[in-house]
């Protein structure tokens, strides 16, 4: 059996988001930036795999539409393109501090002796710097990029992020051919 490479950049867009939690300053803009490039790589990997099969190609052109038509995912994929030819997106970095009940409320803890004690969180969410890069807006049009303001203006990074991947793992576990 061929290993799913689209299930492996998926992963990898997973442990790059997971830095990004975990991270500040230049830091978190080098894990963004993998993060676009292992989540832009996701599809393409689907593609490359399952080309040539036929209820792969009708169901990989309904994902691409579905993709095209949310405007996170859009809006990460210029972020992307951006990354890839222009250089690192800036970003605004906000701190908090709240009550902690003793839960995670950010990043997946995948051993329960990870969980944090009741007390006080602290950390840093990071948001787009505005306006988003020339390049980014000019490849946008303008019905999305006023529903990307309405939406995500005061959404952090990661959590857009997270949202971008919940949907490539449903594309993935969708897919017809998939082994």
């Amino acid at each position: 059996m061929t290993e799913d490479q689209a299930s492996l950049k998926l992963e990898e867009a997973q442990f790059f988001l997971d830095q990004m939690v975990d991270s500040e300053g230049d830091e978190f803009l080098y894990y963004f930036d993998a993060f676009l490039a292992a989540s832009r790589a996701v599809t393409l990997a689907m593609q490359k795999q399952y080309s040539g099969m036929e209820e792969f190609e009708e169901y990989y052109q309904s994902s691409q539409n579905l993709l095209k038509d949310l405007t996170v995912s859009q809006v990460l994929h210029e972020l992307r393109n951006h990354t890839t030819h222009r250089g690192l997106i800036e970003a605004e970095t906000d701190n908090y501090e709240y009550p902690n009940p003793g839960f995670p409320e950010l990043k997946r803890i995948r051993d329960p002796e990870e969980l944090p004690e009741p007390g006080r969180v602290e950390g840093t969410l990071h948001r787009l710097s505005t306006p988003l890069p020339d390049d980014v807006t000019e490849e946008l049009d303008d019905e999305t990029l006023s529903e990307f303001r309405d939406k995500y203006s005061d959404t952090n990074i990661e959590v857009m992020c997270n949202s971008h991947l919940f949907v490539l793992q449903e594309v993935i576990e969708k897919n017809p051919v998939s082994e």
